[in-house]
């Protein structure tokens, strides 16, 4: 029964509301928008507000810290799209820096506290 109670102890947890950091950057174009949640995993959205062309293609997030598996990740952006979500599913403990860098200018930086694949944002 006390595993019972374990597992769902760690279910309600994963669903409470963890901050959100919706940020405009110093370096970063004016029309994108990066939003970063935590909870079970890292959610970072980037967000195209004026609809037109962006000036890079490229992006990348990576947690630095005691992170075992699963904090770092690639990609393109699709040729039209105005919004870009990316999931994370770290698994660490202690503190920690995420980087997020669009094209090879723009970066965006936030800190975070990991506990397993559970991410708090400072």
């Amino acid at each position: 029964m006390k595993v019972g109670k374990a597992i769902a102890c760690v279910l309600a947890f994963s669903m409470l509301a963890i901050p959100v950091a919706s940020v405009e950057t110093a370096g970063m174009p004016s029309q994108i928008v990066i939003a970063v949640e935590g909870g079970f995993g890292i959610t970072v959205t980037i967000r195209n507000e004026s609809g037109g062309p962006l000036p890079f293609t490229e992006w990348s997030v990576e947690m630095k810290g005691l992170i075992f598996s699963g904090g770092s990740a690639s990609g393109t952006f699709e040729s039209l799209s105005n919004e870009t979500t990316i999931r994370l599913l770290p698994v660490g403990i202690g503190p920690g820096t995420l980087t997020i860098r669009l094209g090879n200018e723009s970066s965006f930086t936030a800190l975070f506290f990991v506990v397993g694949p559970f991410v708090f944002l400072a």
